[in-house]
Parts: C-alpha cells; structure tokens; sequence
C-alpha cells in the first residue's frame, strides 16, 4: 500500500478529556466575543464599552400589558457609574445598583468555574 492509500487508525480519547476540549472551545468562544464586546465603544466617551442598557417600559393596570424596550445605550465602567449616581429616583438608583452588583457577582462566579475546569 502506498503512503498515500494508507488508512489512519481512529484515535480514541477518553471522555474527561472530551469534556475539557468542549470547555476549553468554549472558553475560547467567550473571549472572542468579548473581545468583540470590548471593541465597541461608550456612548458617552468612546473608552472601552463594559455595560449594556435597554430600558423595558410597560404599562401597569392594563390588560393586556403593553411593553416596550429601548435599544441598547453602551457604556463604560466610569460613565455606568456616574449615571447611576444621577438617577433621578432613589428606588431607581437601587434597582440598577442591585442589578449592577449581581452582574458583577454572576460574572464572578462564571469565571472562577471557568478557571477551575483547568486546574
């Protein structure tokens, strides 16, 4: 048989290492997109975007309820904070705040147990 014709045997792996080429693929694919993420800009000061906002309005008291999302508004750590502390109604101001921190803590988290499938 020539070495052209020669027929490769498949290789087997076991399915821990399946697991951590599928995490590491997708670790992979979280950087790209955050890359792609971190290349849009503020649309306050053109640094580097961190935070998205879409504002989601709704009717209360109607049925059926009406609602409506803004598009999103991008911003940097910097600009997100300063707007938060100008918002204009304390229980506004605390809503984004919690949902900020919560953010943050999810984010956390996801990359700890990123970090750990490698350890």
């Amino acid at each position: 048989m020539k070495r052209s014709e020669a027929r490769e045997e498949p290789v087997s792996i076991g399915e821990a290492a399946v697991a951590k080429l599928i995490a590491f693929f997708r670790l992979l694919d979280t950087w790209d997109r955050e890359a792609k993420a971190m290349q849009k800009t503020c649309s306050t000061c053109s640094e580097g975007v961190q935070y998205s906002i879409v504002v989601m309005i709704s009717t209360v008291g109607v049925s059926p309820r009406v609602q409506q999302s803004s598009p999103a508004v991008l911003f940097c750590d910097h600009c997100f904070r300063e707007l938060s502390e100008r918002l204009c109604s304390d229980k506004l101001r605390i809503a984004v705040n919690s949902a900020l921190t919560e953010l943050n803590e999810r984010l956390r988290e996801r990359s700890t147990a990123q970090k750990s499938m490698f350890d």
